[in-house]
């Protein structure tokens, strides 16, 4: 269909195709169905129609079909050495080696290498570690290269990733949480507040409560998760800060502070009367402030009254006046 588009044989090519998805490749429908869409025919160079072809394919992952895309993709380049987009059909014979992981790092090394003027560079290298990481377990090696990808191409996007990376590589294999914490803090300055961010500061707040035990900067991680993303994800951050600051750190007025920002924050979401309740209860209980304790009771009444939450806190307030 696309070397020889328009010939003879692209009937009996397409009924070909579609006799295979019907089983052999039935999960990969969606792309070989979109190949045999493509209007082949209106590129005029057969290399164009080949790396257009070799460009939708690469999207197919499968294990059985990878040696076949990394043969199409070296014979390609045999065949058209000098083709303006070589690069890129290197970078997809190299994603596609599986498992031959030594096979790939000598893949996308070659990319490098043969390529350097490619944009594919920092892609290339993040390739590298991760496979480093996760198929050949150098651990070392890959953090190495996620630093040279950090180093070297700082303006890249896929920069964003490696410092994330970089920081799962330190603290989950080479348990360096000091490393790791460094890392993470960096890409917190650096990108401010972008997406990366918002996981750089969850990874942050994880090591500082269960790794290093510094459980002030977990809640304080928590918290500018909580100031700069809102939605679910600040509520959700608010919710561990709270936890920490209450098992851990036993700081009510901090849990008191905390709970006081998710209700500012978030006053009709269903966790805000249970979080002024809270607020009353460690008045009551945990800091022995009855007047303080009314007072958030009466909140929960007055902010909250058709609340489950509301009947409680009348029940409480006649407890306390009667106790007093």
């Amino acid at each position: 269909l696309s070397a020889y588009a328009g010939s003879r044989y692209e009937r009996t090519s397409r009924k070909g195709l579609k006799d295979l998805l019907a089983d052999p490749l039935k999960y990969d429908e969606g792309v070989i169905t979109t190949q045999m869409s493509v209007d082949f025919s209106s590129m005029a160079e057969q290399s164009d129609r080949l790396f257009s072809m070799l460009s939708g394919i690469s999207a197919i992952d499968n294990e059985k079909f990878n040696r076949v895309i990394v043969d199409a993709c070296a014979l390609f380049l045999t065949r058209y050495p000098d083709y303006d987009k070589a690069d890129k059909v290197q970078n997809i014979l190299a994603a596609h080696e599986g498992k031959d992981y030594d096979v790939a790092v000598y893949e996308y090394e070659k990319l490098i290498t043969v390529y350097p003027g490619s944009s594919l560079q920092p892609d290339a290298l993040f390739a590298i570690a991760d496979v480093q990481r996760t198929g050949l377990k150098s651990y070392e090696k890959a953090a190495q290269n996620y630093r040279k990808v950090i180093e070297q191409f700082p303006l890249q996007d896929i920069t964003k990733r490696a410092y994330i990376n970089l920081a799962l590589t330190e603290s989950v294999h080479l348990k360096d949480y000091q490393a790791a914490l460094t890392t993470l803090n960096t890409a917190v300055e650096k990108y401010a507040d972008d997406a990366v961010t918002k996981e750089a500061l969850q990874m942050l707040g994880e090591i500082y409560s269960k790794k290093t035990k510094e459980y002030a900067k977990s809640v304080q991680s928590y918290r500018k998760l909580s100031d700069i993303f809102l939605g679910d994800d600040g509520i959700a951050a608010l919710k561990k800060a709270e936890s920490i600051a209450t098992s851990s750190m036993h700081d009510y007025p901090l849990v008191i502070a905390i709970d006081e920002q998710l209700i500012r924050d978030y006053p009709s979401h269903e966790l805000a009367p249970e979080a002024l309740m809270n607020i009353a209860e460690i008045y009551e209980k945990k800091l022995k402030q009855k007047m303080e304790a009314i007072k958030a009771y009466q909140r929960v009444i007055e902010q909250y009254p058709n609340s489950k939450q509301a009947k409680k806190a009348s029940s409480n307030i006649r407890k306390l006046e009667k106790d007093s």
